[in-house]
């Protein structure tokens, strides 16, 4: 009967040994969740940190488009009727910024003070003119004016395409 005995004593035991492997595993399993869940709150804060970067420089990055327009016509000021203004300048290894723009048709020769443009007619959709991605609104075009600067000492041109009105406006300026 000592036998009996022994196993009912040691009954209790192996409940108390059970209930503490159980404990000890939820204790883990807690732990698990609480690690995770500090893991999913740094990576939520890292992609927030991100996107309100990103949204910041998409946000302001209008800001630097009517120096974009200026630095490609090469003059020092743009005129006060500039607007709507749409620049992409997407290249790595050359400079190519393309630019669309409104104007009023009595301040579209000012623009053309910076360089030496030559004028040919041309047909089409004035988006299709950009260099570097369609921007602006579609136009059709009816004159571009276009120069090679020297000043480019591996070459690259400036060029602007308009409509007959000369109130839309696409320029480009590519620089190797």
């Amino acid at each position: 009967m000592a036998k009996a005995d022994d196993v009912l004593a040691a009954i209790p035991k192996l409940l108390i040994s059970r209930q503490i492997d159980e404990r000890g595993w939820s204790l883990r399993v807690s732990f698990l969740k609480q690690r995770f869940s500090k893991i999913i709150y740094i990576i939520i804060f890292a992609v927030g940190i991100f996107s309100a970067y990103f949204y910041y420089l998409v946000a302001t990055d209008y800001r630097k488009n009517p120096a974009r327009v200026a630095f490609i016509l090469n003059i020092s000021e743009l005129p006060r009727s500039v607007r709507d203004i749409e620049c992409s300048a997407g290249a790595i290894t050359d400079l190519i910024v393309t630019c669309a723009f409104r104007v009023h048709s009595d301040d579209f020769q000012p623009l053309l003070s910076g360089w030496r443009f030559k004028s040919d007619e041309v047909s089409g959709d004035g988006r299709d003119y950009g260099t570097d991605a369609k921007v602006g609104p579609s136009f059709d075009a009816a004159l571009q004016y276009s120069v090679y600067p020297e000043s480019f000492k591996r070459g690259g041109r400036v060029d602007l395409v308009t409509n007959r009105d000369q109130t839309m406006v696409v320029a480009n300026r590519y620089e190797e």
